[in-house]
């Protein structure tokens, strides 16, 4: 379990580093300015979300830093609360591989010359726990499946986006720190549908891992009711537990190698239409 508990950790302090970056991204390049326009008095403001035209001219300085400023923290408030459902999902789905991985190391000891008494109980107490593993996968796949299919579809319409402004950007010759945003805010977006696979992966195994160890134990040397709640386990393992988009498809690498494909496809077809 250490080593769950260190990956959790890992994956919490990459996801709200990664936030932070496109936080600061946006802080540093669209930070309040005021620039005089053809020698007159109106100036030009920025904002950290939206088009300077948003700013009234005749808005006064102290209303339009604190409108600014707000959006700056609002900003900060939405990342570490994105930050924090992704670690609240990735920390959960590492809880229950670990709890898996200790199941499954319970029949590791088994020997040969264990008594039948003990076996049914060894048994009896695998399928409960097995059972009441496969009931939490499926209820934590439940109460997270639309938060996952938001972000997928997020993070997927990010990347499409910003690989599209990254060509606009290289054609236009504009300035070397609207490519670096892009590339900020590509990393961000892909790095996160990598995390959901990799960990959505690793749940998956676990629970498959479960059918191997019920039949790497020494079954044909026990007696035939043992042997055929051995297979009971074995089959009750169709049962998969893992983490889908929406409750549709499931999230593995897989499922990453097809999401990056509509990506891709998604990025050429937005690219012709904008040639």
């Amino acid at each position: 379990m250490t080593h769950y508990a260190f990956w959790g950790r890992l994956a919490c302090v990459i996801q709200l580093i990664a936030t932070a970056a496109v936080v600061l991204e946006f802080a540093f390049t669209r930070y309040p300015i005021f620039a005089a326009v053809n020698n007159s008095s109106s100036s030009i403001r920025s904002l950290m979300l939206g088009p300077p035209c948003w700013i009234p001219v005749a808005m006064p300085v102290g209303l339009y830093l604190t409108q600014y400023y707000l959006i700056f923290f609002g900003l900060w408030v939405v990342a570490f609360l994105y930050s924090s459902c992704d670690a609240f999902i990735i920390s959960n789905a590492l809880h229950i591989c670990g709890q898996f991985e200790i199941l499954n190391m319970t029949f590791d000891d088994w020997s040969p010359e264990e008594s039948d008494s003990n076996a049914r109980y060894r048994i009896r107490k695998y399928s409960k726990r097995h059972n009441e593993l496969l009931l939490l996968g499926n209820q934590f796949n439940q109460l997270v499946n639309i938060s996952i299919l938001l972000g997928i579809f997020g993070n997927c319409f990010i990347v499409c986006s910003s690989g599209i402004a990254l060509l606009i950007s290289m054609k236009n010759g504009n300035a070397l720190e609207d490519v670096i945003n892009c590339v900020v805010r590509i990393y961000v977006g892909y790095m996160s549908l990598f995390m959901y696979s990799y960990f959505g992966e690793k749940m998956f195994y676990q629970a498959e891992n479960s059918r191997m160890t019920a039949y790497g134990c020494p079954w044909y040397i026990m007696p035939s009711d043992i042997i055929k709640d051995i297979q009971f386990i074995i089959m009750r393992n169709n049962s998969f537990c893992h983490l889908t988009i929406g409750g549709v498809l499931i999230m593995n690498y897989e499922s990453f190698k097809q999401l990056t494909r509509l990506m891709f496809s998604s990025f050429s077809i937005l690219k012709l239409m904008i040639e």
